[in-house]
């Protein structure tokens, strides 16, 4: 679902979720915009295929630094 919308996947995290044995959380950062439509539909894709999902934050890249 990210990878079909062309949406680089630059980190992938996952964390034992507390009080839950055998359960973990995922963290993703994504190469995107909240306000992209590409995204939106990843995300829209995620919430119907997990139990929970949040967004932690949307910032714009600096594409000085990245050239």
């Amino acid at each position: 679902m990210i990878a079909y919308r062309q949406i680089n996947m630059t980190r992938l995290e996952s964390r034992p979720t507390r009080g839950k044995p055998w359960q973990y959380t995922f963290y993703l950062d994504l190469e995107t915009h909240i306000s992209e439509p590409a995204c939106q539909d990843a995300i829209y894709e995620l919430r119907r295929k997990t139990v929970f999902t949040r967004v932690l934050g949307s910032f714009p890249t600096d594409a000085a630094a990245t050239g």
